[in-house]
């Protein structure tokens, strides 16, 4: 085991931690403001965000407080497109109070998914279509939106899209007893009434959160549902066939109900992904008695079985943390998955925002860091803190690079939106544009009283970080090699973290003995 270990750390040596913020975007990686308003108390709340393949443009799906939403789209840069709604921004006031779920690519314009409420509980999904330079399609649906409103009490939780064209959303009922609920919009806009609005039986309770459409037609639904009345609710993943029957192939007669070997209260799938070896990728958490919240990812096949190379036995959990709960998950060409996390560290409603890499056998990168090992914590540019920034969504380009959007009340009175672009440490070209020194040697690894490292480059600062990601050791430093007494460390696994210059720097990891 040692042996496999001193390979990893061996293997990590000749990298560098290349993931950072994109410069290329709006010079510093971010955009933020305020969509339409910058009075006081004006909210922005962004739903969801499309990259544009055929132009490399942005394009956010955005509520603001609560009276209506707007479309902003951005180029390859950053830059607001002045070809979008005249300055890049267009606006859609509410009609009976909707609420925007995922923006889709229809053609050269889009489709937006939600729900409306006429009046008190009352729910209906719809479908909006949207042109190229954001007006409306009035000649689509009713005035350019198209409401179901035979179904009156489904809250709209997720959406999806597939290769078979049709847009299908997945939520829950009103009233919890009759259960969550989905239904499908056919490509070309129209209910698909011959899918109908079908509801899961035989449960207390049950809640659709996330969907997805496999390369064969079929559908995932994942969510939670409770068996019977006083249990906690499990986490349940469900195989349909594209006509919305079950898929009984699928797992246990068309269910997967992963079990855990400890005991659990809620136990949710938040999310659910498609890798590019085929598998699939589902994120949730689940509270335990007296331990908090854990976050938890597994993998499993289309046929409904768990993968059990991937972590212990198709199991990855991360630390326990109080109120965590993930936000999305991608996957990038290697089956690396990306999961974007919000959690209140300080216990309160502060948020903050934590993308974590896990490699495809189950285990954490812990080279993917911008201080903590395997954590990139999400800094605004602008802010005193990082605790007032909540992601909201997170997609990923064709060139490996993150985009994450999301709201901050950290840059002004207001609730203002974000979007940030993340070159990921698979991209060489980060390595190359910051001319980051690749040759930094640590030794002896193992070590005992006293690690050495020497730099073609002279550092600026040293610190070394333990396992759970605290700062145990610091220092400045003006030379090109130095050496560190460790003989006080707890053994164990250890990062090292060496800066150069203001956004250059390489991590190393040590064992003590």
């Amino acid at each position: 085991m040692r042996q496999l270990f001193i390979l990893f750390l061996a293997i990590s040596f000749q990298s560098v931690s290349g993931q950072q913020y994109d410069s290329t975007f709006n010079g510093n990686g971010f955009v933020t403001g305020a969509a339409l308003f910058d009075g006081i108390n004006m909210t922005e709340d962004p739903a969801d965000i499309l990259y544009e393949t055929s132009t490399g443009k942005l394009i956010m799906l955005n509520q603001y407080n609560g009276g209506g939403s707007t479309l902003l789209r951005f180029n390859s840069d950053g830059a607001y497109d002045a070809e979008f709604g005249g300055d890049g921004i267009e606006e859609y006031p509410f009609i009976n109070t909707e609420s925007f779920i995922n923006i889709f690519q229809n053609g050269d314009g889009y489709r937006l998914t939600g729900r409306n409420s006429p009046e008190f509980d009352t729910y209906s999904p719809f479908l909006k279509e949207i042109n190229a330079d954001g007006s409306i399609n009035t000649v689509f649906g009713d005035d350019g939106i198209n409401t179901v409103y035979g179904i009156d009490s489904f809250i709209v939780k997720a959406s999806c899209k597939g290769s078979s064209g049709r847009i299908i959303l997945v939520g829950y009922e009103v009233d919890w007893d009759i259960g969550a609920g989905i239904m499908a919009f056919n490509p070309d806009g129209s209910y698909d009434a011959s899918f109908g609005y079908n509801n899961l039986e035989g449960f207390n309770y049950s809640y659709y959160r996330s969907v997805m459409e496999l390369p064969d037609g079929r559908i995932l639904v994942a969510g939670e549902v409770q068996f019977n009345p006083g249990e906690f609710s499990s986490a349940m993943i469900m195989c349909l066939l594209a006509d919305g029957s079950l898929d009984e192939t699928f797992g246990v007669s068309g269910f997967l109900f992963p079990e855990l070997a400890f005991a659990h209260n809620q136990f949710v799938i938040e999310e659910i992904t498609l890798s590019e070896d085929g598998n699939i990728y589902g994120a949730g958490f689940v509270s335990t008695p007296g331990d908090g919240t854990k976050e938890m990812i597994i993998k499993f096949n289309d046929s409904g079985e768990l993968i059990a190379e991937f972590g212990d036995g198709g199991y990855y959990f991360l630390d326990s943390i109080i109120a965590i709960y993930p936000v999305h998950l991608v996957t990038d060409i290697s089956n690396n998955l990306y999961l974007m996390e919000v959690s209140h560290p300080e216990g309160d409603a502060t948020d903050q925002t934590i993308i974590h890499k896990i490699l495809p056998n189950g285990e954490p990168d812990f080279s993917f860091s911008n201080g903590v090992p395997g954590e990139f914590l999400i800094q605004i540019p602008g802010m005193a803190s990082y605790y007032e920034i909540t992601g909201k969504q997170m997609i990923i380009q064709p060139d490996g690079k993150l985009v994450v959007v999301g709201k901050t009340d950290g840059l002004s009175a207001n609730d203002d939106f974000f979007i940030g672009r993340i070159i990921t440490n698979e991209a060489p070209t980060a390595i190359e544009e910051h001319e980051i020194i690749k040759t930094v040697s640590v030794f002896p690894n193992p070590a005992t009283e006293f690690i050495t490292i020497e730099s073609e480059r002279f550092m600026q600062s040293l610190e070394i970080l333990s396992s759970d990601g605290k700062i145990v050791f610091s220092s400045q430093s003006k030379d090109q090699s130095d050496i560190l007494d460790v003989k006080n460390l707890i053994p164990g696994f250890y990062l090292l973290h060496i800066q150069f210059g203001a956004d250059e720097f390489v991590n190393r990891y040590f064992v003590k003995d």
